[in-house]
């Protein structure tokens, strides 16, 4: 049998605090999801149609990064919030928080194969728009200093992301036909 050598420090704090630090873990993601499904649900029907999606397209599952834990986890990261996954794109609504910048809440969308696609998003002149080689996020940053009004934050990077899909006529011109995966529910 291996040894282990953990620390007394650690082990003793643990021991302590564990239980409390993890339903604050589990509180905090059902907080933020609600806040978020509340604020999609609001905005559904803008969606649908900026999106030129439907309804049922856009049916989306509460997610976390990491989903359980993990081994390889640094600590460094995580997300919480909503995913609408298909087998070539994903929309999510999330909350990003991480040590290497702020935390922000984002609406993204990502693609498996994005040939033209990304490129003709990001002429839209949204300046505020990040794009990666397969990806599009609209994001705002989450105030530091305690005062987050995540209902508020959402909103605005909501009716962003539905002026957004408004100005390019609609996320359905640019994606194949795929079936749906399911989101497992964390």
């Amino acid at each position: 049998m291996t040894k282990t050598n953990c620390g007394t420090e650690l082990m003793s704090e643990g021991c302590r605090s564990y239980h409390k630090a993890l339903f604050a873990v589990m509180q905090f993601r059902k907080q933020v999801q609600a806040v978020i499904r509340t604020a999609v649900d609001d905005h559904a029907s803008y969606l649908v149609a900026a999106l030129a999606l439907g309804e049922s397209e856009l049916e989306s599952g509460d997610y976390a990064l990491p989903a359980q834990y993990q081994a390889a986890f640094d600590g460094s990261e995580a997300e919480v919030g909503l995913r609408c996954t298909y087998e070539n794109w994903e929309i999510s609504y999330y909350v990003w928080v991480g040590d290497e910048e702020d935390s922000f809440f984002g609406a993204m969308l990502w693609l498996k194969n994005p040939g033209s696609t990304i490129e003709k998003i990001a002429n839209s002149g949204d300046e505020d728009l990040e794009v990666g080689d397969d990806y599009i996020q609209l994001y705002e940053y989450l105030p530091a200093d305690g005062s987050v009004d995540l209902v508020a934050t959402c909103n605005r990077v909501l009716r962003r992301w539905i002026d957004l899909w408004t100005k390019v006529g609609g996320l359905q011109q640019f994606l194949p036909k795929a079936k749906k995966k399911k989101t497992p529910v964390q």
